[in-house]
């Protein structure tokens, strides 16, 4: 049997860094080798840089969503 590797996925956290950091330890408690954020890191929490500053922060491989582009090329 092949040896199988554990990943976490994930995207539209929208500024909650709180539940980032959550997710993050609970994707390590259950062995995940690596972490891949889908996008949709802004929007709507209270604190808008904590989110964005802890994924540069954490080993998690990230891509931007439709927020993050649309947010980046101003077109909302």
């Amino acid at each position: 049997m092949p040896d199988l590797k554990k990943i976490a996925l994930f995207g539209g956290i929208y500024n909650n860094y709180l539940a980032l950091a959550a997710l993050f330890q609970d994707a390590q408690k259950r062995g995940a080798s690596h972490i891949y954020f889908l996008g949709d890191v802004g929007g709507f929490g209270p604190h808008p840089n904590r989110s964005l500053a802890l994924l540069r922060e954490l080993p998690i491989l990230s891509m931007a969503g439709n927020y993050d582009i649309s947010i980046g090329h101003h077109l909302s």
